[in-house]
């Protein structure tokens, strides 16, 4: 292919007009995923442009590795007995580890 100059020269119409509408795609709905779409939406609103923000997120709740669990404990009268998991997986330590496991590992 041979290279063409005209075809690298921005049209003056391009450069004088700034952006107002964009669309961000958001992989993950754990801590960073909610707050980049925070933040996105902040900043659209004081800078007064249209961002349309969509989060993919491969399970049916949004949280990441932060979850309370209301199913898995009741009180004695049945009523449902909420349990925060927090963070319960840690990773960086060479595999994927449950943080109960990887405490006990480390005598914790």
């Amino acid at each position: 292919m041979k290279y063409n100059e005209n075809a690298a020269k921005l049209d003056e119409s391009m450069t004088s007009t700034r952006r107002k509408h964009f669309r961000v795609g958001i992989l993950g709905a754990g801590l960073a995923g909610l707050g980049c779409a925070q933040e996105l939406i902040r900043k659209a609103k004081s800078e007064d442009m249209q961002i349309d923000v969509v989060l993919f997120e491969a399970r049916d709740r949004v949280g990441g590795r932060c979850h309370t669990d209301y199913t898995s404990f009741k009180t004695p009268d049945g009523k449902a007995f909420p349990i925060e998991m927090g963070a319960c997986w840690v990773s960086g330590c060479g595999k994927l580890r449950n943080a109960v496991e990887y405490s006990s590992h480390l005598k914790m």
